[in-house]
């Protein structure tokens, strides 16, 4: 039986899509950790009815006692996230810039640029972002999850930042006929970013998702 312990995941926002996404991660088993702009004791009487199970933890104190950040804030406030605590990690970002919702903001609205990019070049760079569930609503999120192998499943549209190898240079990749090959020598393991398992495979209330603008077994995607 394996040993490996599972990553836990925190959450930057209590509100209807941090909730949703903590539910869907307390069925898979996760341990989940939701800070809100409240202070913990706040955060922990809501919590006790929307998503019981979850912790309730200070923002300041999220990224220190989790191993996967989800970004489930306004966009209008995530630079008011502890954000320099974000290094090291796998980060979720769920925002989207929704105008009725934040006002017209100029660093999204003027960009030209997709917003998940305004967000990454905030990051410390050792974060690893990836953009997914963003194109769901939240009541989505928990209605379109199946089991595996269920034909009516949705895609789940993600992308992300993943450190691009270095190619070989010409003289490591060329031997000359006359000198042999060294032999190959082992690896050394270095430190390996955290896994996330889909909880696809680890719950049959998994996030799935049509990608945005498309349709997959009759269930529309959309965006928020």
């Amino acid at each position: 039986m394996s040993t490996t312990r599972r990553p836990v995941i925190g959450i930057f926002g209590a509100g209807k899509s941090g909730v949703a996404i903590a539910r869907l991660a307390l069925d898979a088993g996760y341990t989940v950790r939701i800070a809100s702009s409240g202070n913990a004791d706040d955060t922990d009487q809501l919590l006790r009815f929307v998503a019981p199970g979850a912790e309730a933890v200070d923002t300041r104190d999220l990224p220190a006692l989790a191993d996967v950040l989800v970004l489930a804030v306004p966009l209008r406030r995530f630079r008011e996230l502890p954000l320099h605590g974000l290094a090291g990690h796998i980060v979720i970002d769920v925002m989207n810039h929704w105008p009725p919702i934040d006002g017209l903001l100029p660093e999204f609205a003027d960009a030209g640029r997709p917003s998940s990019t305004v967000v990454r070049d905030a990051l410390p760079s050792t974060a690893r972002l990836v953009k997914t569930l963003n194109h769901l609503g939240y009541h989505q999120m928990e209605d379109l999850p199946r089991p595996p192998a269920d034909p009516d499943r949705a895609a789940l549209a993600i992308a992300g930042t993943t450190p691009t190898p270095s190619p070989p240079s010409p003289a490591s990749s060329t031997t000359s006929a006359s000198t042999p090959s060294p032999p190959a020598r082992s690896p050394t393991a270095g430190r390996s970013s955290p896994k996330v398992r889909s909880s696809a495979s680890t719950s049959t209330r998994a996030p799935c998702a049509a990608p945005s603008g498309s349709t997959t077994a009759g269930r529309p995607g959309s965006v928020r």
